[in-house]
């Protein structure tokens, strides 16, 4: 909507107003009138009743139902439990306000306060929280944990719900990276409000990615907090402020600075007396040093509102049964990654980003157990080198291998393309995941003989999450042959800022490792691979 497009609506004078509230009030009577009679015609239409298959259905599901029992109505009722039963959010919904259970939306006779039932919806530990916002007790409320722990579900909830209470009340959701935010937070708002039971009031926007009530206007805003000095240009819908701040994988902020940035731009235009609820989730970061935990920990010396969770803490019915074997597999094998990943405890020190790389030789009976190979290619030039890496993983103890490596500065396409053909005679069609960021030369590549591909780059395939796959490794084995990974990966450690660990990578020094990343793609891909 472009509000410069809107033209106020002028009533010159009290006999005009009162002529069109007339008017209005006519075509009210009207409309009343007719819903009344559509209401009254499909009462009807519902009390007759069923007959041949329909009837029969009925019959199965309601077999002591009576005679007057077995009526159109109670068919698609029918219909609905089956379609609810098959995942439908819908077909729930509708059930749900048949019967008058779940969250109550307006109603003709006037708007009923919005209610639903948290207890099905929150996992204990959130539940103070929960009644901390309801009381409207604005501040600030920090949720981390483990995997599984519905700490994102928790903040997505309390967002719509709390917008749902209030109509004057709109939301602000960031990530350090905006590009995965639809496939992540926008997705678990989606989520929230369809097990409100409020679907029917909202509907999601692509570009700009955002909620929005159709009703009052107030949306759920997505931004991504690459650079935090832009939050100054954040503006509310008209009649509406920012309630609600959510900072969704928090830690990977560069600091506390930075979120302390947006929210002094945001915390503005409310209403006397209205509170601010800002939310923080994330899992910790694998570092004690790491500027997230120390903040954490120090909210947590001053009596702040930290809750700390894990999936041993939600229901049972809430953990599948695969993600439940997944954690007992890693317990077996890895007790300090089960402890990091499923318990939430950060258990590294210092700034090192792969404390667990090791460079020892592979001995040659070691190498023979390493039955699938894998490749990975880094452009580079003259001031960064080109990088063509051999990788294997040992599946069984989570042993990333780390085998052969070729670089060097100053050679052209086709000197490498000739490098890696020699390297790879004995697996020529064996495909090589390469920077995507220069097709061009991956194109070159595959005219040259070499099985090139894109390596991926979006979701668990973001420097990010796949720098934390290779740091959830029980171990990284470097042969000392691959002199750059040799280097790179014992010295790569986080940014700093003065004595404090940020959450920053460093686009430096981490050829070899970004080679290594790209050729562990379809690694990555194999969520078997824990």
């Amino acid at each position: 909507m472009n509000d410069e497009n809107l033209v106020p609506h002028r009533i010159d004078s009290a006999s005009k107003a009162r002529e069109l509230g007339r008017k209005g009030g006519i075509a009210s009577g009207v409309s009343k009138r007719a819903k009344k009679d559509m209401a009254a015609l499909a009462r009807m239409v519902l009390e007759q009743p069923a007959g041949g298959k329909t009837r029969d259905v009925v019959r199965r599901l309601m077999p002591e139902a009576g005679e007057g029992d077995l009526t159109l109505g109670a068919a698609t009722v029918v219909a609905q439990v089956d379609q609810a039963l098959k995942g439908s959010t819908k077909a729930f919904e509708a059930l749900a306000r048949v019967s008058g259970a779940g969250a109550q939306g307006p109603q003709e006779a006037g708007e009923r306060p919005f209610s639903a039932d948290y207890a099905l919806l929150l996992a204990d530990p959130y539940m103070r929280y929960h009644r901390a916002v309801c009381a409207g007790l604005g501040g600030d409320y920090f949720a981390t944990g483990g995997r599984a722990s519905a700490k994102s579900s928790w903040a997505a909830l309390e967002i719509v719900g709390g917008m749902m209470r209030d109509p004057r009340a709109s939301a602000l959701v960031m990530m350090r990276v905006g590009k995965d935010m639809r496939s992540s937070v926008a997705t678990k708002v989606g989520w929230a409000i369809d097990m409100l039971g409020v679907g029917g009031e909202w509907a999601m926007a692509k570009s700009p990615l955002e909620w929005v009530r159709a009703g009052t206007g107030q949306k759920i805003m997505f931004k991504g907090g690459d650079d935090t000095a832009k939050s100054k240009g954040f503006e509310p819908p008209l009649g509406t402020y920012f309630a609600f701040t959510w900072f969704e994988e928090f830690d990977q902020f560069e600091c506390m600075g930075d979120l302390r940035t947006v929210l002094q731009s945001v915390t503005r235009g409310a209403p006397d007396g209205a509170p601010f609820f800002r939310l923080y989730t994330c899992n910790p970061p694998r570092t004690r040093a790491h500027w997230a935990n120390v903040e954490l920990a120090a909210r947590e010396a001053e009596g702040g509102n930290v809750v700390r969770t894990t999936c041993l803490d939600v229901p049972p019915e809430w953990v599948t049964e695969q993600q439940r074997q997944d954690m007992e597999r890693l317990k077996a094998l890895d007790p300090e990654s089960y402890r990091h990943e499923y318990l939430g405890e950060p258990v590294g020190y210092g700034a090192a980003v792969f404390p667990r790389a090791v460079v020892r030789e592979v001995a040659e009976e070691e190498r023979e157990g390493l039955d699938r190979l894998h490749y990975g290619v880094d452009w580079g030039f003259a001031a960064d080198p080109w990088v063509w890496v051999e990788v294997a993983y040992d599946k069984a103890t989570r042993t990333l291998y780390v085998l052969r490596e070729l670089s060097g500065r100053g050679l052209t396409n086709r000197e490498t393309a000739a490098m890696v053909a020699g390297a790879m005679a004995e697996t020529p069609y064996a495909p090589v995941e390469c920077d995507s960021a220069e097709p061009k030369s991956v194109q070159e590549y595959r005219d040259l003989g070499i099985q090139a591909r894109k390596a991926p780059k979006q979701g668990f395939h973001s420097v990010r999450d796949s720098v934390k796959w290779l740091q959830n490794r029980t171990a990284i084995v470097i042969d000392p042959a691959c002199k750059l990974a040799a280097a790179e990966f014992p010295a790569y450690e986080y940014e700093r800022r003065g004595d404090e660990v940020t959450g920053n990578l460093p686009d430096r020094d981490n050829h070899a490792i970004d080679a290594v990343r790209y050729a562990c793609a379809s690694l990555i891909d194999d969520r078997s691979n824990i």
